[in-house]
């Protein structure tokens, strides 16, 4: 299945963004199992976006994206924990949440999209 550029390109992005915030807390904070977290669930997402390109058969497509979507809302889990204990501002929650919610939407569209093209 072909995905879109945009998606892949915002999965990318996210990661970079996952990634540079990874390094804020490491010099900025003791949270290392926090940060381990966010960078494993933050920056799978999108490597199985471009495994979804790959899949075989639309089972196999959602189960990819039922993974991305399982490592979003982790992602969302650790991002709200750290702004609980003070280790993020707001301004960052907020956007990375946005960003989260809207990856969140054009995964569930391709759901629907391969779901109709069976």
């Amino acid at each position: 299945m072909k995905i879109d550029t945009f998606l892949r390109d915002k999965t990318y992005d996210f990661a970079l963004r996952i990634i540079h915030l990874s390094q804020f807390l490491s010099a900025e904070t003791k949270e290392d199992a926090l940060r381990e977290a966010l960078v494993s669930s933050g920056t799978i997402i999108g490597a199985r976006v471009r495994n979804i390109e790959f899949a075989q058969s639309t089972e196999e497509v959602s189960a990819l994206i039922n993974f991305c979507i399982g490592e979003a809302y982790q992602t969302k889990q650790t991002l709200t924990i750290l702004k609980e204990k003070g280790c993020i501002e707001d301004l960052i929650l907020n956007t990375m949440m946005a960003d989260l919610e809207e990856i969140i939407d054009l995964l569930q569209q391709i759901t629907i999209e391969a779901t109709e093209e069976n």
